[in-house]
């Protein structure tokens, strides 16, 4: 499953932002519907990506989702899409293979209703986690 097709490369509008989480002692960490045993997070870090959507532009990403898992996996990371745009304007921030949709404009663990939002959401915030 995934979001495909290409986009505008001159895209310069967006925010961000972050989370960080230190590595995890003692006590479970909890991350969606995900128990992180002890020391498994050693570097989790969460952003969001704030995009506007203009005139029918991709995303340009291929995801996959599994259903013992609340996100999307971000698969491939196209060259001409809305979220390659992104990440040239924001390097630190960039979106990579690997890491997690976990929220789309508020809306998480409905894998349809993001499908549905990130194919055609006017604005899109994405939350991204990236992990260890």
């Amino acid at each position: 499953m995934g979001g495909q097709c290409c986009a505008e490369k001159n895209h310069k509008d967006g925010e961000v932002v972050e989370k960080r989480f230190d590595k995890t002692i003692g006590l479970p960490v909890r991350s969606g519907d995900h128990d992180l045993a002890e020391g498994a997070a050693e570097s989790r870090w969460e952003f969001m990506v704030v995009i506007p959507r203009r005139n029918g532009m991709k995303l340009g990403i291929d995801t996959c989702a599994s259903s013992d898992c609340p996100s999307f996996n971000v698969l491939k990371v196209k060259p001409d899409g809305l979220i390659s745009a992104w990440n040239q304007e924001h390097p630190d921030r960039e979106v990579r293979e690997g890491d997690d949709l976990i929220e789309v404009n508020g809306v998480r663990g409905d894998k349809e209703r993001i499908c549905q939002l990130l194919a055609g959401a006017k604005k899109l915030q994405i939350l991204i986690q990236r992990g260890s």
